[in-house]
């Protein structure tokens, strides 16, 4: 079976288990004009007594430049002859982690930077006027304090 990034408005609406091939075929998702394939890793798998595992798939975009910000993963047999309809997932939404780096510790530790406190931007006047007084970890601060 082939795996593939579906639309998660797919199905949402009527009838949501009656589709045609062409209707699963036209809410397959491609990847964004400049980015990566949408799915990468083991999409093509093989069923053994109707039974499969998918140990390496990663989507490489969120879902919010979709509509209801949702994706749903489909399904569909790739060989021919027999008449197999196509499977899919419920609805979920895929969050990106690059903003989590940056984040607030609570409660900080003491060799964080200084920015990591509240009310404290990284590069920001109160960090950069910290920096130049020679503050740059939560510990700098409270020897001075």
């Amino acid at each position: 079976i082939e795996i593939c990034a579906l639309d998660g408005e797919f199905g949402s609406y009527g009838c949501s288990e009656d589709w045609t091939e062409t209707e699963f075929n036209y809410n397959i998702l491609r990847e964004r004009d400049g980015k990566r394939p949408l799915l990468v890793g083991d999409k093509i798998i093989t069923l053994e007594k109707g039974v499969a595992s998918i140990s390496k798939i990663m989507f490489t975009d969120n879902s919010k430049w979709l509509r209801g910000k949702k994706f749903r993963l489909g399904v569909k047999a790739m060989q021919n002859g027999e008449n197999i309809k196509e499977g899919r997932s419920q609805p979920f939404r895929v969050k990106d982690n690059r903003g989590e780096s940056y984040q607030k510790h609570y409660p900080p530790y003491l060799n964080d930077d200084v920015w990591r406190l509240e009310k404290i931007a990284k590069d920001g006047e109160f960090h950069k006027r910290l920096s130049n007084h020679g503050i740059h970890t939560v510990k700098d601060l409270l020897k001075l304090l």
